[in-house]
């Protein structure tokens, strides 16, 4: 195992090593506090070859990547090499991965809602953008955190549902409780109860998530709570009176209540205007009272 054009060299024992290998065996005498002569005989002998471990191989990779690419990449690619090196190397891109794998930003509050992107600012409300999702949790830390609220939309799209329902697992697992609130509804009103089916059947697995009940009656009309989500929560104090339908008890909604975080008045407004339009072409082209 050596550079392409065999350049680089390692300094080991006063000797200079141009491959792994040989700089692996150099490793092992120097571990075992051989030295001089004996060093160079012991290291011709297969006997000892036969000796060198992961530690040594994983040292010597380590060591040639930092002055020479090709074995970087031989590394951090898994090309072609024996399997004792193949270990080592293994081994050593999960050491690389781990030391350098991106800091997450800690979730100090212990009760937050999870939701799309609405356009004000919250310290217990964490937005996503729809349709990058995939990689969304891992940027938290959640240890800090006890209950989800998870704002979702109700859709017949099965791969809308499996990106939001991968979401929903990996915030579960790493929370106390998991609490999906419906807020919109994409489909015919008789079609609700089968899609909430679904969300309910989907987490069966996932013991500490539940699903609100989409048309569970509420209100002084008794009409389904899903009938009282707007098209976009333009403030706070709205999503505050939806939840306070839907989960009155929840920690997450004690804590959006006495929230003191300002939201900026200007952006208010321009949220305010989109769902202003959007509700007015909504309510334009549906064709039920139930259709959202």
């Amino acid at each position: 195992m050596h550079c392409a054009d065999r350049k680089c060299s390692i300094r080991e024992q006063a000797v200079e090593c141009r491959t792994a290998e040989e700089l692996s065996k150099r490793i092992g005498a120097r571990m075992r506090k051989v030295e001089g002569a004996d060093a160079s005989l012991l290291i011709a002998s297969s006997e000892f070859k036969e000796q060198l471990g992961v530690g040594e191989r994983k040292e010597a990779l380590y060591r040639f990547s930092q002055v020479c690419t090709d074995h970087a990449e031989l590394v951090m690619s898994g090309g072609k090499m024996d399997e004792e090196w193949k270990q080592a190397a293994e081994e050593l891109k999960r050491e690389v991965m781990e030391r350098n794998k991106p800091k997450k930003a800690k979730i100090a509050e212990k009760n937050i809602v999870v939701g799309p992107r609405q356009g004000w600012r919250s310290r217990s409300y964490y937005e996503f953008r729809n349709g990058a999702t995939e990689a969304w949790a891992e940027r938290f830390d959640w240890s800090e955190v006890q209950s989800v609220i998870f704002l979702t939309s109700l859709t017949k799209d099965s791969s809308e549902n499996e990106k939001t329902l991968a979401l929903v697992e990996k915030i579960a697992k790493d929370v106390t409780i998991m609490t999906i609130l419906p807020v919109q509804f994409e489909g015919n009103f008789l079609e609700l109860a089968a899609i909430a089916d679904y969300w309910s059947g989907a987490l069966k697995t996932t013991i500490n998530a539940r699903v609100v009940d989409p048309v569970k009656p509420v209100g002084s009309r008794q009409t389904p709570l899903i009938l009282s989500a707007p098209e976009i929560f333009e403030s706070r104090d709205r999503l505050i009176e939806y939840m306070e339908l839907a989960v009155p008890d929840h920690e997450a909604l004690v804590r959006l209540r006495t929230e003191s975080v300002a939201e900026p008045h200007m952006k208010r407004k321009r949220v305010e205007g989109r769902g202003h339009a959007a509700a007015s072409t909504c309510t334009a082209n549906t064709s039920t009272p139930f259709h959202r």
